[in-house]
């Protein structure tokens, strides 16, 4: 079985990530390479790229094909950003209390800083 996924956060729009059951119980995520058209299985690698002014690691979550070498930055995990991760799980370890136009905002938060890393460390 196998569901298709648009993954914006991969670097490109056009990647569309799929979920398929290897039949030992993992799900594998595949994706098509938006360079040279080829299928590849997702391996998220991380790395620091960055320490910011407090000498706290900036750290990217990528993937890369095998193929033809296209870098796929996932995410980028800075102070800010490991704050706003925060701030969701407490969110979400209170269902009583859930807010969702503040979860809302939190991502919404995420996404503007993300572009601006992206900008920053020149991952498009």
């Amino acid at each position: 079985m196998e569901t298709v996924h648009r993954c914006a956060a991969a670097g490109s729009v056009d990647c569309v990530a799929k979920l398929r059951y290897n039949g030992g119980g993992i799900n594998v995520k595949t994706c098509i390479c938006d360079k040279c058209g080829k299928e590849i299985e997702i391996d998220v690698q991380e790395e620091v790229i960055d320490r910011d002014k407090d000498g706290k690691e900036i750290s990217e979550q990528f993937f890369v094909c095998p193929e033809c070498g296209q870098r796929y930055t996932v995410f980028i995990c800075d102070q800010f950003m490991r704050q706003k991760i925060a701030a969701r799980k407490r969110l979400e370890r209170m269902p009583m209390n859930y807010d969702p136009k503040l979860d809302t905002a939190l991502v919404k938060e995420m996404q503007k800083h993300f572009k601006r890393l992206k900008k920053r460390y020149d991952r498009s």
